[in-house]
């Protein structure tokens, strides 16, 4: 059974995209093939600072 490994993300943002719409997260993890990685929607934090829902 796989750990779990849980992560805020390396989160990167496409800066030629003026919406904002097309984002992106990248786990880095020495043993990547025996873990899952658990990525946050970096929308759901954005929505957790600023109180809406």
């Amino acid at each position: 059974m796989a750990a779990v490994h849980e992560l805020a993300g390396i989160v990167s943002f496409d800066t030629d995209n003026p919406t904002g719409r097309n984002w992106g997260s990248r786990a880095l993890c020495a043993n990547g093939a025996d873990v899952i990685h658990q990525i946050i929607d970096v929308r759901e934090i954005d929505r957790g600072l600023s109180g809406s829902r």
